[in-house]
């Protein structure tokens, strides 16, 4: 079980989860954990997704909904037809639903760095060993970012990690605007990101995908999206010079989780963020929310 904080409604909620028993045997029985090998590879998540592809599929929309309070009203809806009452031509489709204009306005303030996307967000410090504790795991940024010469760029600096669940509109934004310097793939592996995988490096044995941006008012940005169960697909824009608070890509099915690094003194991080991310309580954000703002100093 997992306690989140909703900054809208102010207050705590426990949030389901999904396939919790096939997750369960998977991650917490010895014969599952034998099968894990095969369960976390491309090829098995994209058969278990087939599924939900078809337009059969669509039927389980309504409940689905109800049971994880999906809004709606935040979604572009595509007109309800005689084969497709729904709207949405299969799951997967509602899967990768977009924002309705105007449902996650952007801050005009060009100092707020923002939530790349709707999910549940933890904030920490980067060390100078250029290591970060994510759920009681340790990271190397060397590791995260596919070498050390972008890690020492990030020594000393702000990590934040936004974990999307299948209720979120699997749609992400810029967090920042500026110039992209560096980007990349990296990892193979498609593990579950949620409490199942607790002492999982799953940010660095997943597959992932990084852009690393010069900006103007937060110094040196690293965003990495990182894939998931059935996340074997992972859509980035083509993109040289980005803006805050555009589209930058879309996951198909599944959990997924993105991460944010900043450089030292570059970012602070809104203080609710902070209090609740040293109790171990994960905050839910939209995307284009403020998350924190720039400091006007980086390394």
């Amino acid at each position: 079980m997992v306690d989140v904080w909703d900054r809208r409604s102010a207050r705590t909620y426990t949030e389901p989860q999904v396939a919790a028993g096939a997750l369960r045997a998977l991650y917490g029985t010895r014969g599952g954990r034998r099968l894990l090998p095969a369960a976390t590879r491309r090829l098995l998540s994209e058969l278990l997704a087939l599924s939900r592809r078809r337009p059969r599929s669509a039927a389980s929309i309504p409940a689905f909904c109800t049971r994880y309070g999906v809004a709606l009203e935040d979604a572009v809806r595509p007109p309800a037809t005689a084969r497709h009452p729904q709207g949405w031509t299969s799951f997967a489709d509602f899967f990768v639903r977009d924002w309705a204009p105007g449902a996650r306005p952007v801050p005009a303030d060009p100092a707020l760095l923002l939530s790349p996307a709707d999910g549940k967000l933890l904030v920490g410090p980067i060390d100078a060993g250029r290591r970060l504790q994510v759920k009681g795991v340790s990271y190397a940024l060397a590791d995260l970012l596919g070498g050390d010469a972008l890690a020492d760029r990030f020594a000393g600096g702000t990590w934040f990690v936004v974990r999307l669940t299948v209720d979120d509109a699997h749609r992400y934004l810029h967090a920042a605007s500026g110039r992209c310097v560096a980007r990349g793939r990296a990892g193979r592996a498609l593990h579950t990101v949620g409490p199942w995988a607790a002492g999982r490096p799953v940010l660095v044995s997943n597959r992932r995908w990084y852009t690393v941006q010069e900006t103007e008012a937060h110094g040196l940005v690293a965003q990495i999206e990182v894939g998931a169960i059935l996340v074997g697909r992972v859509r980035n824009h083509d993109c040289g010079t980005c803006r805050r608070g555009t589209p930058k890509g879309r996951f198909e099915l599944g959990g997924s989780t993105i991460v944010v690094l900043c450089q030292r003194g570059a970012v602070a991080p809104d203080p609710d963020l902070i209090t609740w991310s040293a109790r171990g309580v994960e905050t839910r954000v939209r995307a284009g929310e403020r998350i924190g703002i720039a400091t006007g100093g980086n390394a």
